[in-house]
């Protein structure tokens, strides 16, 4: 899931719960490593692909 310099992984919230989600990594917020806590980031239930438009840009 590799898109846009973006990876997600996957981890609990509130931690040690059954809820799984995805918490974002971009190259500013790099503390989605095994073993934080989620408590204070944003998960996210689904992944979606990047959209495609069926009309160019522009006027």
């Amino acid at each position: 899931m590799g898109r846009s310099g973006q990876t997600f992984r996957g981890g609990r919230k509130p931690d040690g719960t059954t809820d799984w989600l995805f918490f974002q990594r971009t190259s500013t917020v790099d503390d989605t490593s095994p073993g934080t806590s989620n408590a204070g980031q944003t998960g996210y239930s689904e992944v979606l692909n990047v959209p495609v438009f069926s009309q160019s840009e522009g006027f």
